[in-house]
């Protein structure tokens, strides 16, 4: 659906008296670039909107020269014209998706990642992919990523090397004792402590 947004002849005339250039057609070409900046036209829609305001840039045109170029001449003759009001398309900068909104990166599952990074995954090359992630850490300051990612990803022996670095770290987990076990250990190190 699209939405429209209405515009006084008088406004759209007062961007035109309020231009710099010379030759009438520059500006009403003006207003018009004016009136695409408002609106948010979009590239591909840009030769319908012009087609849209031909009506309009006509009448100004021709009341304007017969008006003799002159500002209280022209708002004399075509006081009830400017009274007119113009309606145009109008386009948002953001579209409205229905649904659930979109969840920061970092907060997804592993499989949302996974799903979310696909289409990056299968059309651009991995190593592509690598110097991307690396110039991202070495940007936010974090340099010893940087680093892993360029040796894990140009000497793949050395990812294998970090893996079983990473698995030996996570295997050195405390681990949990019983209570019975907890108060003998703490009553061993109390008699350490007071030998």
């Amino acid at each position: 659906m699209a939405s429209y947004v209405t515009y006084t002849k008088r406004a759209l005339y007062d961007v035109f008296k309020k231009s710099k250039k010379e030759l009438v057609d520059e500006k009403i070409q003006e207003v018009e670039d004016d009136l695409v900046k408002k609106v948010r036209c979009p590239a591909e829609e840009l030769s319908e909107f012009r087609r849209c305001l031909r009506h309009f840039k006509s009448e100004l045109r021709s009341k304007w020269i017969s008006a003799r170029y002159d500002d209280c001449r022209f708002g004399k003759k075509n006081e009830q014209w400017l009274s007119g009001k113009i309606k145009v398309k109008t386009w948002t900068s953001q579209k409205s998706k229905m649904g659930r909104p979109s969840k920061n990166f970092s907060n997804l599952s592993e499989r949302m990642k996974r799903q979310r990074t696909e289409g990056l995954r299968n059309n651009v090359d991995k190593e592509e992919l690598a110097f991307a992630a690396q110039m991202s850490y070495r940007a936010a300051g974090n340099s010893g990523a940087s680093k892993l990612i360029k040796e894990a990803s140009v000497d793949p022996s050395q990812a294998a090397k970090y893996e079983v670095a990473v698995s030996d770290l996570g295997g050195s987990k405390t681990k949990k004792h019983t209570p019975s076990e907890a108060l003998a250990i703490f009553v061993g190190q109390a008699f350490e402590t007071s030998i």
